[in-house]
């Protein structure tokens, strides 16, 4: 007899929508073992296949059976062309790099179904081989869709696990990753068998995206079903150590149960399930082993050319970033005196925050060579903060009969409550960047990029940074050194004096003996470690300084 909070038809449901969780996050273990880069472009690929199936049958009357195998085809073509495009011109570089460039094709996919005419859904569910239900097999009910998943994910699974670990080509893909020179000499050609890898990741996100939305029945919203998914198979294939298939169909069946049973004991904290995953994935990159992880250090620029003897003597070539810099500050302070809309005014304050926040990724992946998907997310949860201590909290944490937390204060000044905000940044930027200390490659991106789904679904409608706001947090501007920054250019010259100061501070510390040890432990650990540089204070330090 189960308990009220756990049913036997949660627990099936969970499971079939894990199923399909693994499937994606064996795509991703896929090209991550013959690649060794993060595909964060696999939830997204099966987009245009799945939305030109619902087309096809919902506008045009195909029938379903020549319609599957059609976008089945051209989910795999997308995946070929995306590694004949993107993967292989990016193939010698930093595999920090094709991680980006994956996130860029992931939103071409979204661009690519809006550009796709509507569907004619009124009324209609997403198209599937079988539309009967079963009211009764062993106390479940069981649907036509999730029969589905239950005959074709476990099969294609076994299908690709054995050909990937029992076959010589599963062998060619191995060792293409392990050594790409040893496989050149062995006959086995890397790109090849990359492209191979890609298209069978483009078919296997077709074909999970088809099932999911199958399941679901919506026909709109296919937009979003992309990242969410993504974010649980990543964390499946993260707990799967991004290499056994076995254990990320496990993990992708144990996390689809755990959506179920949290969904339906937390239905007023829809976005709980985020976070529940942002814990797991924080846990299960800690505990990585660095013998799984790559050695290589991340830097988004080549080194630099340096400036050719005879020209050192020019004062012009001595002087041009100096000069470049002051000529993008005069036009920043005199664009606002030319252009008198306020709307205008407000667009440029919002660039330069946005140019604060650049600034931070240059710390942690220029300087750390860490990759955080993130910073927009400890931006956002710093504005939220100060906005919170500028009005005044309440906090009131307690379980059940038992008071924890009872505390309350009053509002603080605009720019105090910007600047401790900013310390909680910090903290929270710090707390994250633990996994650091033990990952040197790219599972750091995962853990960054779980946090902004968390934080997007969860974190940020928390009372006590929405006081019950429905819709946008209201955060009214305080007045600096008795000026009224109510006016949009004021508060635009503002915002220009903070990044001034930012990229000011940042250059000094880099050209210090803190920018030095941190590019150092980079490079190094080991040998900065040598030099009682610790790669723990200066990976955490980075983090802080960054958030």
């Amino acid at each position: 007899m189960l308990a009220t909070w756990i049913t036997r038809q949660l627990v099936f449901n969970g499971i079939v929508t894990g199923l399909v969780i693994g499937l994606l996050a064996m795509g991703i273990v896929l090209v991550y073992r013959s690649t060794r880069v993060i595909n964060f472009a696999v939830g997204n690929l099966g987009l245009p296949g799945a939305a030109l199936l619902a087309l096809m049958l919902l506008n045009y009357g195909f029938p379903y059976w020549v319609g599957l195998p059609l976008v089945l085809l051209l989910g795999a073509a997308i995946g070929g062309v995306v590694e004949l495009t993107v993967v292989r011109r990016l193939f010698d570089a930093p595999r920090v790099i094709l991680l980006v460039a994956t996130v860029g094709v992931a939103q071409l996919m979204r661009a690519v179904i809006a550009a796709y005419p509507d569907a004619d859904a009124a009324g209609e569910r997403f198209p599937v081989p079988i539309g009967s239900a079963w009211e009764d097999v062993l106390g479940l009910r069981i649907t036509g869709p999730q029969l589905t998943i239950i005959l074709v994910v476990p099969a294609v699974a076994a299908g690709l696990g054995l050909g990937l670990n029992r076959t010589a080509f599963g062998k060619a893909v191995a060792a293409s990753a392990d050594n790409p020179d040893l496989a050149r000499l062995s006959g086995v050609d890397p790109r090849t068998v990359s492209t191979f890898v890609w298209v069978v990741a483009g078919l296997l996100s077709t074909l999970s995206i088809v099932l999911l939305s199958g399941q679901g029945g919506s026909v709109t919203g296919l937009e979003s079903l992309g990242p969410l998914t993504l974010g649980r198979a990543l964390v499946a294939a993260v707990i799967a150590g991004m290499w056994s298939f076995p254990r990320a169909v496990v993990a992708g069946v144990g996390i689809g149960v755990a959506e179920a049973l949290l969904r339906f004991n937390s239905l007023s904290e829809p976005g709980l399930t985020d976070f529940v995953l942002l814990v797991a994935v924080l846990v299960a990159v800690y505990l990585q082993s660095r013998s799984r992880q790559e050695g290589e250090a991340f830097a988004f620029t080549p080194k630099t050319t340096a400036v050719p003897e005879r020209l050192r003597h020019l004062w012009w070539v001595r002087n041009l970033p100096r000069g470049v810099l002051a000529a993008g500050l005069a036009t920043a302070i005199v664009l606002p005196l030319i252009v008198s809309l306020s709307a205008r005014h407000f667009l440029y304050a919002s660039i330069i925050c946005f140019a604060i926040c650049a600034a931070s990724v240059t710390v942690i992946t220029g300087w750390a060579g860490q990759l955080s998907l993130s910073q927009m997310t400890f931006a956002g949860l710093g504005a939220l903060t100060a906005a919170a201590l500028d009005r005044g909290i309440e906090l009131d944490v307690g379980w059940r009969s038992t008071q924890l937390v009872d505390f309350e204060a009053g509002g603080l000044p605009f720019f105090v409550a910007i600047a401790l905000a900013t310390l909680v940044g910090a903290g929270l930027a710090a707390l994250i960047g633990l996994g650091a200390l033990r990952v040197r490659g790219l599972l750091l991106a995962v853990s960054t990029f779980v946090l902004a789904l968390a934080a997007q679904q969860y974190l940020y409608h928390r009372p006590f940074f929405t006081a019950g706001a429905p819709g946008s947090v209201p955060f009214r501007r305080g007045t600096l050194f008795g000026l009224d920054l109510s006016s949009q250019r004021r508060y635009y010259y503002v915002c220009l004096g903070a990044l001034v100061v930012t990229l000011a501070v940042l250059a000094r510390l880099r050209a210090s003996g803190v920018g030095r040890s941190t590019v150092a432990v980079r490079d190094n650990p080991e040998g900065a470690a040598a030099y009682t540089v610790s790669p723990t204070r200066v990976k955490l330090s980075a983090f802080a300084l960054a958030g």
